[in-house]
C-alpha cells in the first residue's frame, strides 16, 4: 500500500524529500519542523521548501504552538486530488484557448510599443462583454456567419434578451445594415422573420465551414466566438491583413450560397 502512495505521490509531482515528509507526518500524525529534520535527516532548508510546497498543496496544515513553532498535521489526500484537479483544468483551458493558434503567430507583434492587433479574452463574462462592444466598431456593414444556437447558449442569452435588443438598436441607430450565414435552426428562422424590420439579410443553410462558433466581423476587426460553454472564449483580430481576409472568405461564402 505505501509503495503505491509513493508511486502516486511521485505521479504528482512531489519530489522524494517530499513524499517522505509528508509520509512522516502522517506517521506521527503531527510533527514540527525540528522533529522532521531530526527523524528524515534531510537538510533544513530543504525541509522548509518542502513544507511550504506541501502546504500550498493542501496536504499539511500548521497550527502554531507555543507562541511560535509550527506544527504540522496531515490532511487527506483528497486536498492534493482536487489541488491535481484544478491544475488539470487550468491545463484544458490552456490548451484550448492556444488550440489552432499557430497560424496566427505571424500577425502577432512582439514589440510591447506595437498595438495588441490579436487578443483572446476567456470567460462568459468577456464572451458577452466583447459581443455587446461589437456595435462601436460599426463603419458600414455588418457580418456574422455561425451557429445561433451554439452563439446564445454559450453567452447564456436569446435573441429576446435586453442586451441583443440594446445590439439590434445601436446597429440600427447608426444605420448599418447586416448580413448573416447561419445553419438552418429553428432560433435563426426567428430572427430571419424579422429581417426586413431589422436592416438584415439572414441566409440559412445545411452546410457551413463555421459549425460550432460564431465569427462576426466588421471593417476594422474580426470576432471568433469559441462556442465552448465550459471554455468560452473570444479571439478577437483587428491586424488589417486577416480582417480583410475573413471579409473576403465571408464574400465568396455569400455568393455560393446566394
Amino acid at each position: 500500500m505505501i509503495d503505491r502512495i509513493r508511486y502516486l505521490l511521485r505521479l504528482s509531482d512531489l519530489t522524494e524529500q517530499e513524499i517522505r515528509l509528508y509520509l512522516q507526518i502522517l506517521k506521527k500524525r503531527t510533527a514540527t519542523i525540528p522533529a522532521l529534520i531530526a527523524s528524515t535527516k534531510i537538510p533544513p532548508v530543504t525541509v522548509y521548501r518542502a513544507m511550504r510546497k506541501l502546504e500550498e498543496r493542501g496536504m499539511v496544515q500548521p497550527k502554531t504552538v507555543e507562541g511560535r513553532q509550527r506544527e504540522y498535521s496531515p490532511l487527506s489526500l483528497e486536498h492534493l486530488a482536487r489541488h491535481i484537479g484544478g491544475e488539470q483544468r487550468k491545463l484544458r483551458r490552456l490548451e484550448l484557448a492556444l488550440k489552432n493558434l499557430d497560424r496566427l503567430l505571424p500577425f502577432m507583434g512582439i514589440d510591447e510599443l506595437e498595438p495588441d492587433t490579436i487578443e483572446i479574452r476567456e470567460g462568459v463574462d468577456a464572451f458577452r462583454d466583447e459581443y455587446v462592444k461589437i456595435p462601436d466598431t460599426f463603419e458600414n456593414e455588418f457580418l456574422a456567419i455561425g451557429t445561433a444556437p451554439n452563439f446564445w447558449k454559450t453567452a447564456q442569452m436569446n435573441y429576446e434578451c435586453p442586451e441583443e435588443r440594446n445590439f439590434i438598436a445601436r446597429r440600427l441607430s447608426r444605420n448599418i445594415y447586416s448580413r448573416v450565414l447561419n445553419m438552418y435552426e429553428p432560433q435563426a428562422l426567428l430572427f430571419q422573420r424579422n429581417d426586413s424590420r431589422e436592416k438584415r439579410t439572414t441566409m440559412l443553410t445545411d452546410e457551413l465551414p463555421i459549425k460550432k462558433d460564431c465569427l462576426m466581423m466588421c471593417s476594422r476587426q474580426v470576432s471568433h466566438f469559441v462556442c465552448d460553454v465550459e471554455n468560452p472564449r473570444v479571439i478577437i483580430i483587428r491586424q488589417p491583413e486577416l480582417v480583410a481576409l475573413h471579409e473576403q472568405h465571408f464574400q465568396a461564402l455569400w455568393k455560393r450560397h446566394a
